[in-house]
């Protein structure tokens, strides 16, 4: 395991263990009727959970005399995609959900995830979709919707 890809589990620890802690003070409430620190709650248990996967994973590979396959190096995609992000969070209100989500979707599985067009788009549609129906339609949610009002 490389020296960073520890400090970044280690980070992610400390963040996860800081949301879950926070959590409690607004209030977990129960499975039935989730109080506003339940989903955070989740959230944190499971950022801490994959963390803790970085951090064992490797050493036990190395631990058996296997050397762990290296991972991808994906650095040439991490500003843009934050760059992306903050203008996906600004545009959400001018645009709506539907169109900016359409976008950071589309960039993020054709360029972040190099699939072909087709699947991008169809993927893009499938999950912009399923996301609208469920938030809108199921929970009630008022999403922003842009130019559609």
């Amino acid at each position: 395991m490389r020296k960073y890809d520890l400090y970044c589990a280690l980070t992610l620890l400390l963040v996860s263990m800081f949301v879950s802690a926070m959590s409690f003070k607004f209030g977990l409430g129960s499975l039935r009727t989730p109080g506003p620190g339940f989903f955070p709650f989740l959230i944190g248990l499971l950022l801490g959970c994959i963390s803790l996967v970085m951090i064992v994973i490797p050493y036990e590979g190395s631990l058996k005399g296997r050397i762990p396959n290296e991972r991808p190096s994906f650095g040439r995609n991490v500003l843009p995609t934050l760059i992306i992000l903050f203008a996906y969070a600004f545009a959400m209100e001018r645009l709506g959900y539907i169109i900016s989500t359409s976008f950071l979707l589309l960039y993020l599985f054709k360029v972040t995830g190099s699939r072909r067009w087709f699947t991008s788009i169809l993927m893009t549609l499938i999950v912009v979709s399923l996301t609208f129906l469920f938030f809108n339609l199921l929970l009630n949610a008022p999403l922003p919707k842009g130019i559609f009002r």
